[in-house]
């Protein structure tokens, strides 16, 4: 019996996807595996049950259309990289603001940018996926802004601002440097908030 690990590089989850089983959720994270490696054309009815050695029967056993599994995938996503990273720093209630700041770059930098850039590229051509992938960008600037909010050195407009450009800037180096570590996208990130006299 072989076991197919998705590869998210984030410890929030870690379905195993089983050659005997393959659960709705197995499913799902199959898809974003297929989405990272492969691109929007690995998402075909045919091509995910040639991944998974399944049949199509196994698969309509959890969705109805291959349009309500990208439906689920993408809800998948979002849950797992936008609801679940907020709510894991949110939990610690005494945690400071500059503390906040730090476990968001640690937990971001653990995100496959496969997984995102693949996201991306499939709300080109698909309106689920950009409808999505829109609000996942609002959920993550408004919680970005809200932490430069919280500081004393900049006011509404500037908070606002400097979340925009600090997400823009993550997002791009996705696509410049997908095959960074986390520990050097960190650092990275480090490195700019010291030369930019944030540090």
């Amino acid at each position: 019996m072989g076991v197919i690990h998705t590869t998210n590089n984030f410890g929030i989850y870690c379905t195993d996807i089983m050659a005997d089983r393959l659960t709705k959720n197995g499913w799902l994270d199959l898809g974003l595996k297929a989405l990272a490696e492969d691109g929007p054309d690995a998402l075909t009815i045919d091509a995910l049950c040639t991944r998974s050695g399944k049949t199509r029967g196994s698969f309509y056993h959890h969705f109805s259309s291959v349009d309500s599994f990208i439906q689920a995938m993408l809800d998948r996503w979002k849950l797992l990289h936008v609801d679940m990273i907020i709510a894991k720093i949110e939990k610690s209630r005494t945690a400071t603001n500059s503390e906040k700041f730090d476990n968001l770059n640690n937990l971001a930098a653990r995100l496959d940018p496969a997984i995102e850039t693949g996201i991306r590229h499939l709300s080109a051509s698909n309106s689920t996926a950009a409808r999505i992938c829109h609000q996942a960008d609002l959920q993550r600037l408004e919680y970005l802004t809200s932490l430069y909010s919280a500081s004393p050195l900049y006011d509404k407009k500037s908070a606002a601002a400097l979340a925009k450009i600090d997400y823009a800037a993550w997002i791009g180096l996705q696509f410049l440097q997908p095959d960074a570590t986390p520990a050097q996208t960190v650092e990275l990130y480090r490195h700019f908030l010291s030369i930019t006299g944030r540090a």
